[in-house]
């Protein structure tokens, strides 16, 4: 089973204008996610995709930026999705029983 383990955002000034006031911003955001059986025993993972934007805040027009900023996080977590499901379709099924077979077995 998926299981969709940390979902954090980050925001933080990159550069500042002659005013000390942020020019700039980072948006990051992270996905972790892991693979367990039926046993919550995880078979893949945890892993963690990231993704990362930068835009200009414009201090003459903060609605405009705070859009801006929204439409970035939604543009962020779709990359995720896409990048989760790139990473999913490289599992195969007998990778995963290969894995289950593993846990299964005693340490030495």
């Amino acid at each position: 089973q998926l299981e969709l383990l940390d979902e954090p955002q980050q925001r933080r000034a990159i550069s500042y204008s002659s005013r000390a006031v942020p020019a700039e911003y980072e948006l990051r955001r992270l996905l972790t996610f892991q693979i367990s059986n039926n046993a919550g025993q995880p078979l893949i993972g945890p892993e963690t995709l990231s993704v990362q934007r930068v835009y200009v805040r414009d201090r003459d027009n903060v609605t405009g930026s705070s859009e801006e900023e929204a439409l970035l996080q939604r543009e962020m977590r779709e990359e995720l999705t896409r990048q989760l499901m790139f990473r999913l379709s490289r599992i195969s099924s007998s990778d995963l029983a290969a894995r289950e077979q593993a846990l299964e077995r005693p340490a030495d």
